[in-house]
C-alpha cells in the first residue's frame, strides 16, 4: 500500500497538493520508486511465512489530522 510516490503519475499534481500529503508523513518526503521496490524485494527475499498482510510504504503517514 504505497503512499505518495514521486512518479510520472504525480509529476503534474499541484505542489500544494503534494506538500499537504508530505506534511502528514513522519519522513517529510515523497516515496521514491526505489522505496516501493525495496518493499517488494523484502517480500521476495525468503519471507515465505508472511501471509495475507498489507505492507504500508507511506513514510509514516499520520492519519486523522
Amino acid at each position: 500500500a504505497p503512499g505518495l510516490v514521486d512518479s510520472p503519475w504525480t509529476k503534474e499534481w499541484p505542489a500544494a497538493r503534494k506538500q499537504a500529503i508530505v506534511g502528514r508523513t513522519m519522513l517529510k518526503r515523497m516515496a521514491s520508486p526505489q522505496d516501493i521496490a525495496d518493499a517488494v524485494v523484502f517480500l521476495l527475499a525468503g519471507n515465505s511465512y508472511i501471509t495475507g498482510q498489507t505492507i504500508v510504504v507511506d513514510g509514516g503517514m499520520i492519519h486523522g489530522e
